[in-house]
């Protein structure tokens, strides 16, 4: 579907977004969209695998005057709280679109504080389900946090667009269809990372491996063993660190180094990066690094200066503190737009806050996707939109969609560039685009 009335999000959230297509099966009749459906919900409902008679409420009836989208997020809590600003990327989205697309309904985002603990982010969306009546939920951030509250949502047939998991279980549409994910996960990070040191160590190499203890962190171990089958790379050690450790892991570095390993998969919670990477600079340890996705956005890995230099990172949406975007249009209306629109409002727009913005855009595309459906502006329709994304952001890395399809395919990101930090230069490189489309849904 050609996005006409809003060419989402460059008229909603000033951006250029270019929207290839939201098809769905239920069709794009617009002459149901008062609610309901009739033969296009079942439809729907079926090729999701949803018993709509399970659902407390209709969800194919037509959205209010305003609804509540909920979200959790660690706003406070140790490292992760560096996902925090996040925030003001999906609020941006959302309150420029309310202020702009002239839709009947109007979207307020409720944020809770989960800590980045899967049973506060249960609590909280509970609490966003039954006290603020949240008929929406968007950016469950965190693995642990996602499959913490999946079950509560689908038995509740609230929709999630989209989730923020990097485990590759966040994307089980088979067993969870009401939840929706939209970022790059573990297996495509993974499979770069292995790919990449094939090329660099094409007789072998010792590989050693540092993961944060969380759900995403066990899910990374998994990925790695996985993809190092039938290669002649080794790995010889493994080391985690605590979620809420904020100190420098100079114990687990200097056991890695210990082993010989010639390549050092890093894979901890945001800053925890820069401090892992400091720690194995200062200890005289220079392996070919390769850093998880969360640790990329330049606010973050920027703070371990020169030891960051050379490092390796899988990526599929610009920084805004690279150089190399910052006459970029779509990241100059970004920046704005979250300064105007984002709650909070931010004086440095981060990386992490563009991850927002890009989340916020899937949402926008679904709620596009629904009302122009026979669905119409509801649960299901947004839902079954969801299910069925297919877009380029203009803050998307060139060559880097977005697409879903139903239970076909469950995951949206299957191509992603690895990047090299350069500290001279200030930011990421361009990189080499590595592109996986249609291989990594199980």
């Amino acid at each position: 579907m050609v996005n006409k009335k809003l060419s989402l999000v460059a008229a909603v959230v000033a951006i250029g977004l270019t929207a290839t297509a939201c098809s769905s099966p239920a069709g794009s009749d617009d002459s149901s969209k008062s609610g309901g459906g009739g033969d296009a919900a079942e439809t729907a409902a079926n090729e999701l695998g949803i018993n709509l008679a399970d659902c407390p409420t209709d969800p194919t009836e037509k959205l209010g005057e305003e609804i509540v989208v909920g979200n959790t997020v660690a706003l406070s809590g140790g490292p992760a709280a560096a996902f925090g600003p996040v925030r003001a990327g999906v609020s941006a989205a959302i309150n420029q679109m309310n202020a702009e697309a002239g839709y009947p309904t109007k979207f307020k985002l409720e944020v809770k504080d989960d800590q980045f603990m899967p049973d506060k982010a249960l609590a909280g969306v509970q609490e966003l389900v039954e006290k603020d009546k949240a008929e929406v939920m968007t950016n469950i951030l965190g693995s642990a946090q996602v499959l913490a509250t999946r079950q509560y949502l689908n038995d509740n047939c609230i929709p999630v667009i989209t989730a923020t998991g990097n485990s590759a279980d966040s994307s089980n549409t088979t067993d969870f269809p009401w939840v929706v994910n939209s970022i790059l996960q573990n297996p495509l990070d993974v499979k770069v990372w292995i790919e990449d040191a094939q090329k660099r160590f094409p007789d072998g190499a010792k590989v050693a491996l540092m993961t944060s203890n969380t759900e995403s962190g066990k899910d990374v171990e998994t990925q790695v063993k996985r993809f190092l089958e039938g290669t002649k790379l080794e790995l010889v050690a493994e080391q985690t660190i605590e979620a809420a450790d904020a100190g420098s892991p100079s114990s687990q570095i200097t056991t890695l180094r210990s082993s010989g390993a010639d390549v050092l998969f890093l894979a901890p919670l945001a800053t925890q990066c820069p401090t892992a990477l400091k720690e194995a600079d200062n200890q005289g340890w220079k392996p070919e690094i390769y850093l998880t996705n969360g640790c990329l956005s330049g606010a973050i890995i920027g703070a371990a200066g020169t030891a960051a230099d050379g490092a390796h990172g899988t990526s599929w949406y610009k920084d805004p503190a690279s150089p190399r975007w910052a006459d970029d249009q779509a990241m100059i209306d970004a920046i704005a737009a979250i300064k105007e629109y984002g709650d909070p409002k931010l004086d440095d727009v981060s990386g992490v806050a563009v991850s927002g913005m890009i989340i916020g855009q899937g949402l926008l595309e679904s709620i596009e996707g629904a009302e122009k459906s026979p669905l119409g502006l509801s649960r299901l329709g947004l839902l079954d939109a969801a299910q069925h994304l297919n877009y380029q952001s203009p803050l998307a890395l060139p060559g880097v969609h977005v697409r879903l399809d139903g239970l076909r395919d469950q995951v949206a990101v299957e191509a992603a560039y690895l990047q090299t930090w350069n500290t001279a230069d200030g930011g990421w490189d361009e990189g080499t685009l590595y592109d996986f489309e249609g291989q990594l849904t199980p």
